[in-house]
């Protein structure tokens, strides 16, 4: 039996010999490599033993720095104390900020009093250099003088004075425009002056005209287009102008209220010429109520009492009441005796196309 086992172990044998054939070149490999780490910690060894003074050295400065920490300590615990006291005083000090804030808002309203006070002592000042150099007034000689006329140039000192030498003098207090100034005295503010002077006077023309063309009448030319009234429109101004003395003026044509307007003058015919009667002119009457306006047709020899009757109804009590009734007369109401004619009323008045009579 021990015959085919040891023939078992040959071959192993046998394979075994081979693997340790291939590890002798490994382990011949790896001697250069420890002949090599050899020097490298030959190299090492002076390196470990400069550090080692190094160390040493590093002990004693760690040996002074304990007692330096040591002495630091004290001192943090001395700082400790100081940042307590100074948390009082902090506290003590807020309720003083918060005292201050109130007066500083006090202060303010007070500041804001001053200021109009600064403001009005400005124009007082203004008004004290002025008196210095304008000299003594030359109305009372009492005060010093203050303002200067526009127009004459005297010095006055007040209202009282300016006006007593308005009173006194006639002057009207207002600069001449057209005033004769040197050359050498000429401004910007005098030729700006100048400018606005030709302006009023293109605006007074300007006005003057339009106020022609919308009032007055032309003398010539006829018809009823925009240059003027009719004939029979002319002849009507002309008897009213000559005996009933009313100054009748016609607006424009193409104006509401011109054609709302059918005044006429009716002349004496026949029958009226052998009787004797003259020449009447019958009224467009105009009657503004609250409600509403009401036009009537009536000669100037009717009364109004009796033209009023016609709208009766529109009155609080059924009945005309003269009280309330006032002649429209454009800027202002005039008060009438509705028991007097239509011409008595309008005699010495002005009247635009037709008489308006205004119920209150």
């Amino acid at each position: 039996m021990e015959q085919p086992q040891q023939q078992m172990e040959q071959p192993q044998q046998q394979m075994e010999l081979p693997q340790q054939q291939m590890e002798q070149p490994q382990q011949q490999m790896e001697q250069p490599q420890q002949q090599m780490e050899q020097p490298q910690q030959q190299m090492e060894q002076p390196q470990q033993q400069m550090e080692q003074p190094q160390q040493q050295m590093k002990q004693p400065q760690q040996q002074m720095e304990q007692p330096q920490q040591q002495m630091e300590q004290p001192q943090q615990q001395m700082e400790l104390p100081q940042h307590q006291m100074k948390q009082p005083q902090q506290q003590m000090e807020q309720p003083q900020q918060q005292m201050e804030q109130p007066q500083q808002q006090m202060e303010q309203p007070q500041q804001q009093m001053e200021q109009p006070q600064q403001q009005m002592e400005l124009p007082q000042q203004q008004m004290e250099q002025a008196s210095n150099r304008l000299g003594q007034c030359q109305r009372c000689n009492t005060w010093a003088a203050r303002y200067t006329c526009p127009s004459c140039l005297e010095h006055t000192c007040s209202l009282t004075c300016s006006t007593a030498h308005k009173v006194a003098t006639g002057c009207s207090g207002k600069r001449d425009p057209t005033e004769f100034v040197p050359l050498k005295s000429f401004t910007d503010a005098n030729l700006l002056s100048d400018y606005r002077f030709l302006e009023s006077v293109d605006h007074s023309l300007d006005r003057v005209m339009r106020l022609r063309q919308s009032l007055c009448t032309p003398v010539g030319g006829g018809g009823s287009g925009a240059r003027g009234p009719s004939k029979q429109q002319r002849e009507l101004q002309a008897f009213c102008r000559a005996s009933r003395g009313i100054e009748l003026v016609f607006m424009p044509a193409g104006m509401s209220r011109r054609r709302c307007n059918r005044s006429h003058l009716r002349q004496a015919g026949r029958r009226n010429s052998q009787s004797g009667s003259a020449p009447a002119v019958h009224w467009t009457v105009e009657a503004r109520f609250p409600t509403g306006r009401k036009f009537a047709s009536a000669p100037d020899t009717s009364r109004l009492s009796e033209i009023l009757q016609r709208w009766r109804h529109l009155w609080p009590s059924q009945q005309p009441d003269c009280s309330l009734c006032r002649l429209d007369q454009g800027d202002k109401l005039c008060p009438i005796d509705c028991n007097q004619s239509l011409a008595d009323l309008l005699r010495g008045t002005t009247v635009v196309e037709f008489p308006v009579f205004v119920i209150r």
